[in-house]
């Protein structure tokens, strides 16, 4: 094709048209059918009935609870460790911090991502070491443990 046989200007703009009008009528007919009103009842929204607004009785009672300041705890154990001591320690040190709540968290493992069944390793505590923790904790009077059990 030479330079001089090449349409340019208004004439390739006025061939070019037709197309470009042919695919906005495509593009507006796929959008429109995707945004089309359900016509079962069952896809219908279903109006939902407004709740009556709380009542509170006249002779209740609300209370500030008391400011909660607490702290997690990681145990783990390591051979030959002194899990009573380190408990000592621990509840000693959430006391200098003026906790009044303590959490204690613990490991378990997995083989793998698509398992269903956790298991414990020598790092994990033994019951009876948790035990020893929950007793430290309870005997220092200002600390309270909030069980989570469905967590």
């Amino acid at each position: 094709m030479t330079h001089a046989a090449r349409t340019t200007g208004p004439a390739m703009c006025a061939s070019f048209r037709p197309a470009v009008v042919a695919a906005g009528i495509v593009a507006l007919a796929a959008i429109s059918g995707c945004t089309a009103a359900p016509n079962q009842p069952a896809q219908r929204p279903q109006r939902i009935p407004a709740s009556p607004s709380p009542t509170v009785p006249e002779n209740a009672t609300i209370s500030t609870p008391a400011f909660q300041r607490g702290i997690d705890v990681d145990a783990y154990t390591a051979p030959k460790q002194d899990f009573s001591a380190a408990a000592a320690a621990v509840v000693a040190y959430a006391k200098s911090l003026h906790a009044n709540a303590l959490s204690i968290s613990f490991p378990f493992f997995m083989t793998n991502s698509r398992s269903t069944a956790v298991f414990a390793t020598p790092r994990t505590p033994t019951p009876a070491q948790i035990a020893v923790l929950i007793a430290d904790a309870e005997s220092a009077g200002a600390l309270r443990l909030h069980p989570a059990a469905a967590q």
